[in-house]
């Protein structure tokens, strides 16, 4: 499902609800916010697309690769791996949605 209804109880999030469309997760929205009370926050999220299982895999086997390339590299040897491992930490956390 595309958005997800978020509720905070004393800065705790959870997931409370999903729903299909922004209609639907307005109305849960206003729903839980008057079930729960002024002491929750009841907010929406819509939810990140997440890469392909495979394609996430390739990217991890590419940083391996790039850190162990990177650990036999003397320091004359340039940084090129270095800056290509940081791309690829960088890559694969927004594919996870850590970003």
């Amino acid at each position: 499902m595309p958005y997800e209804i978020i509720g905070k109880y004393r800065s705790v999030p959870e997931v409370i609800d999903e729903a299909d469309d922004l209609e639907e997760a307005k109305y849960l929205q206003r729903e839980y916010q008057m079930a729960f009370g002024k002491e929750w926050l009841i907010t929406i999220r819509k939810e990140k697309k997440k890469a392909a299982p495979d394609l996430l895999q390739a990217c991890k086997a590419i940083q391996t690769f790039c850190v162990f390339v990177d650990s036999n590299l003397r320091p004359e040897q340039g940084t090129g791996f270095r800056e290509a491992w940081g791309m690829l930490i960088e890559a694969i956390a927004k594919a996870e949605g850590r970003e």
